[in-house]
């Protein structure tokens, strides 16, 4: 019996196959079968609509899997090794190690573009794959980042603070920031491959913005809407934990980034290519908001000391004046979040306190901000809903300019 071929020896067949146009790489580990079964129709279905483009597939074994690829003759893949010890937020997110195999196997084969995409293989689609790879290869994109279609009451934590916020800061409003399945070109993808994980003593969550990676090498970025819908990657997850780790990650880089982003004035929407039409998504149930203002209210009881550390006297009063709403009424302005967020940025900042407690102590905030968006959008029609997160956006970037004065003078405000 032969013996298995090792990844080098598979990747040197390929190469000397004349290399690829396309890398689709998965960025953690995931099934063998799994990944050549859906592999097999992507291809198959590319092949009939673009059938000059060579792609290859590389992607981590999962860990209980034994023995090595082999090439294919009908579907080109290969496995590469993590080595990284870092612990993601989701299992699903791309750790440095997977950056720096998929940068090294994309330069050595020559590709134009990379997909990165999930382990859970959705994105393992014809379709999408062609549509990421548009803004690579026809209109000279850097980061061609996916837009999902998702309801009123999905990916809230993404629309209440990741995307208004590195949008406020950065200049390019990106709907999807941490987008789980993005395009990039070779030298983007050497971009993120050598950018350094930013420290954060209050987790082991390692988390990679391509959007600011973007900015801060001044790439060309654009969106592109995707017909797919990944299955909840919150689901096993405490929602404290994903705070955490998706908030200390983007704090540390407000702060490794401040000579970046306070140069930057005002903001722009980065354009959409393509035709594709957004997906129609149930609308879903409307949510229950009163454990939810319950577990604010508690925190307000409990977190005073802890709260009095980030927040400014005047918010206190105001939050505990909310506890005295009834359910229908309580509402957080838009104004108010934007400086409660941007107060925890600074405290993460000069570590009032420990950055675990600055983090953890920001749930029962979070969770009040989606009782009010709930309350005010449940009767109202998904369009409304993200015009509404549109209004949010706008008000982190009217806000800027107390999260650069106190950055830049914090002694003026000790509370």
């Amino acid at each position: 019996m032969p013996g298995l071929e090792s990844p080098q020896e598979v990747l040197q067949k390929m190469t000397d196959a004349q290399g690829a146009d396309v890398l689709i790489g998965i960025v953690a580990p995931a099934n063998t079968n799994d990944v050549l079964h859906h592999g097999a129709i992507a291809m198959e279905q590319l092949a009939s609509t673009m059938p000059s483009l060579k792609c290859v597939i590389a992607y981590p074994r999962a860990e209980h899997e034994l023995g090595q690829d082999t090439l294919s003759t009908s579907i080109r893949t290969l496995q590469y090794p993590l080595t990284s010890s870092e612990t993601p937020v989701f299992p699903g997110m791309a750790r440095s190690s997977a950056y720096k195999a998929l940068d090294s196997i994309a330069a050595d084969l020559g590709v134009s573009a990379c997909v990165l995409i999930a382990p859970d293989l959705t994105a393992l689609d014809a379709h999408t794959i062609q549509l990421l790879t548009h803004g690579i290869l026809q209109d000279h994109c850097d980061l061609a980042v996916s837009v999902y279609s998702v309801g009123k009451f999905e990916a809230l934590l993404n629309s209440s603070i990741l995307s208004p916020l590195a949008g406020a800061l950065y200049g390019k409003r990106i709907r999807f920031p941490l987008a789980l399945d993005i395009a990039v070109s070779p030298a983007m993808l050497t971009n993120l491959a050598n950018a350094s994980p930013k420290p954060q003593s209050a987790s082991t969550s390692v988390v990679r913005w391509p959007s600011v990676e973007a900015v801060r090498a001044d790439r060309i970025v654009c969106q592109t809407r995707v017909p797919i819908r990944h299955p909840s990657q919150a689901d096993g997850f405490d929602l404290s934990s994903v705070l955490s780790g998706l908030l200390g990650s983007l704090f540390s880089e407000i702060e490794s980034n401040a000579s970046i982003w306070q140069r930057i004035r005002g903001s722009h929407d980065v354009p959409f290519l393509g035709n594709e039409v957004a997906k129609d998504v149930p609308h879903g149930d409307s949510i229950d908001v009163r454990p939810l203002i319950e577990s604010f209210q508690l925190g307000v009881r409990n977190l005073q000391e802890v709260w009095g550390l980030v927040l400014p006297p005047i918010t206190l009063l105001e939050l505990k004046r909310m506890t005295r709403l009834p359910a229908e009424s309580f509402h957080i302005p838009d104004e108010m979040w934007v400086r409660i967020v941007y107060d925890f940025a600074l405290a993460y900042r000069l570590r009032t306190i420990s950055r675990t407690h600055i983090l953890g102590a920001f749930t029962p905030l979070y969770l009040g901000w989606v009782a009010s968006y709930a309350t005010e959008v449940s009767a109202q029609s998904a369009e409304d809903a993200e015009m509404r997160l549109g209004q949010l956006a706008r008000a982190y970037e009217a806000g800027k300019p107390y999260l650069l004065s106190r950055w830049r003078w914090p002694d003026r405000f000790n509370p």
